[in-house]
């Protein structure tokens, strides 16, 4: 193991005890996975190292992290306070994490003109039933971040998300009404293949969603 993933080992266990509802404890995978697909998405040239990434809910930065270390220009967007802070804290306590150049931000993710459909509510109310959650596990649309710091989503690459089940209808949504034509979005995370069949117009061929 290099010292790389013995950091993010160490901040995988530190957001564990927060408790958060929608935080998902990957410690294998907050390196691995955005490796694998990294790699992936470059060979099949649908991504390529310099573009900018937003990662949708960036919980302690792991992901993000990984990203930027494979040479992305990432922006973490993360609405829990408590997992932000450590995102800050390990890039002020790592130089190895703070030379990646990450920039995280407290709130959250959708813009402030998203609206969501009564489709895609519908959906949401279907699986948050389903996995037993309730509403409160759902990121709310207020403390918008995109103004304030003069970041515009036209301007972002790749839109990046490890999400729950529910969380997946308005990432969806989201990224077709909001992001650039030639953008692209790697959603991943538990059930995703089921709940894309709720799409039927995300036709994958990978794990790169295109506007078009």
């Amino acid at each position: 193991m290099n010292t790389f993933e013995s950091i993010i080992r160490e901040l995988d266990k530190s957001a564990i005890s927060i408790n958060n509802p929608n935080w998902m404890s990957m410690t294998e995978e907050s390196t691995r996975v955005p490796a694998y697909i990294i790699d992936k998405e470059e060979k099949a040239e649908n991504i390529y190292k310099g573009q900018i990434v937003l990662d949708l809910g960036s919980g302690n930065g792991a992901a993000a992290f990984a990203w930027a270390r494979e040479g992305y220009n990432v922006i973490g967007i993360e609405l829990d306070t408590k997992l932000y802070n450590l995102s800050i804290n390990a890039q002020k306590n790592y130089p190895e994490l703070e030379r990646l150049g990450v920039k995280f931000y407290n709130g959250s993710f959708y813009p402030i003109e998203y609206e969501k459909t009564d489709r895609t509510r519908t959906i949401e109310k279907k699986l948050l039933k389903e996995f037993k959650k309730e509403k409160s596990y759902l990121v709310p649309f207020t403390d918008t971040i995109y103004a304030d710091n003069n970041i515009d989503l036209k301007d972002i690459d790749i839109f990046y998300a490890y999400a729950w089940p529910f969380q997946f209808p308005s990432i969806f949504e989201m990224f077709y009404k909001h992001a650039r034509d030639d953008a692209k979005l790697i959603a991943i995370g538990p059930e995703r293949d089921r709940i894309l069949e709720k799409y039927p117009e995300l036709k994958l061929k990978s794990e790169t969603i295109r506007k078009k």
